[in-house]
């Protein structure tokens, strides 16, 4: 049986990538999904959020522009590397 853990970041950890990277709240939700959720389609995250696949498509197309990357996987890459990249800031 393949089972996912609850979670894979904390909710702060989450905040402090959406504020680093300046990815709207709604984007922020979308990249979770990705994230969390393993949900892959446009579809599958439209009726998790309870939103439209254009608008999902849109938000994404958005989020790539706004951070330099191509694709979903590379979004996630990105997302992965600003939480290495924040965790290992020194704390002030």
């Amino acid at each position: 049986m393949n089972e996912r853990p609850a979670t894979i970041l904390k909710a702060d950890d989450w905040a402090a990538i959406g504020s680093s990277l300046r990815l709207s709240g709604r984007e922020l939700q979308i990249v979770t999904c990705l994230v969390e959720s393993g949900l892959d389609t446009d579809d599958e995250i439209a009726r998790m959020l309870g939103m439209s696949p254009h608008t999902v498509h849109t938000h994404l197309e958005r989020m790539y522009r706004k951070i330099g990357v191509a694709s979903r996987s590379h979004l996630i890459l990105r997302v992965f590397a600003e939480y290495v990249r924040l965790s290992s800031a020194p704390l002030a």
